[in-house]
């Protein structure tokens, strides 16, 4: 008897480990706070983060918020466009269960049309706030407002647009963007948006260098010295200032 109850204790035991061992486990969350909360997933109504959208709104998601032993009383996203490092602010509606989600309509912020970013915050009782990810959507402008683009790439040889970098050394690396003419009536800048994972973005202006060609050097102590692959997001500039994106390139720095 003794023998069998220890069977059934240990074929219980090894059932419990299996099931432990192959749960999913949240996403853990680095917090400016000290406290750690966990995500399930952020993402946008269209998907990955860089999705495109043609519509005029579009809504963020943040599932499965929570911290061990506390409650999450608010989730945060903070909005920001590639025409304005300022971030914005918005609370987030509670959905079913610990998923949260917001609405946003490009009306406010000045009708922009290009790259949002979102960065996701979480706000417990003790009212500590703690990073959990981000995302990004790119709102397609309309045929008018894209003008700098498609004329960019009329404008260019046969080839169109071409993207890429030297090869990274002693921490530093260049953008080259070509098939993109200086213009006064239609690009007049190029922006390179520089950034590795899980670090901060930084942005270049890049030097027309005559011939459709710009180029900007990037460095990795603007991105906390990291290393790994880095992706360079461009941008072409208008007359009025506004940036239109054209595509990306990546470089590894070992």
């Amino acid at each position: 008897m003794k023998k069998s109850v220890l069977k059934i204790v240990l074929v219980l035991g090894l059932c419990l480990a299996l099931v432990f061992s192959t749960a999913t486990v949240a996403q853990a969350a680095s917090t400016n706070s000290g406290v750690q909360m966990y995500y399930y997933k952020i993402y946008t109504n269209v998907g990955a983060p860089g999705g495109q959208t043609s519509m005029d709104w579009f809504m963020v998601y943040a599932d499965g918020v929570w911290e061990p032993s506390m409650t999450i009383k608010n989730v945060q996203f903070e909005v920001w466009t590639t025409s304005s490092g300022n971030a914005v602010t918005f609370n987030a509606t509670k959905g079913a269960s610990s998923n949260w989600r917001a609405i946003f309509n490009v009306s406010q912020f000045g009708g922009y049309k290009g790259t949002y970013h979102i960065d996701v915050y979480a706000i417990d009782a003790l009212g500590r706030r703690g990073y959990l990810g981000e995302t990004s959507i790119y709102v397609i402008p309309d045929k008018l407002s894209s003008s700098a683009a498609s004329t960019a790439a009329a404008q260019a040889s046969p080839s169109a647009v071409k993207l890429y970098t030297s090869a990274a050394s002693g921490g530093e690396f260049t953008i080259y963007a070509s098939g993109l003419p200086y213009d006064s009536a239609n690009i007049v800048g190029v922006n390179f948006n520089v950034y590795c994972i899980e670090s901060n973005r930084h942005w270049y202006s890049a030097t027309y260098l005559g011939n459709g060609k710009w180029s900007a050097t990037a460095s990795i102590a603007n991105n906390a010295n990291r290393h790994g692959l880095y992706k360079a997001n461009v941008f072409t500039v208008s007359p009025a200032g506004r940036q239109y994106y054209i595509g990306t390139v990546t470089v590894n720095v070992p």
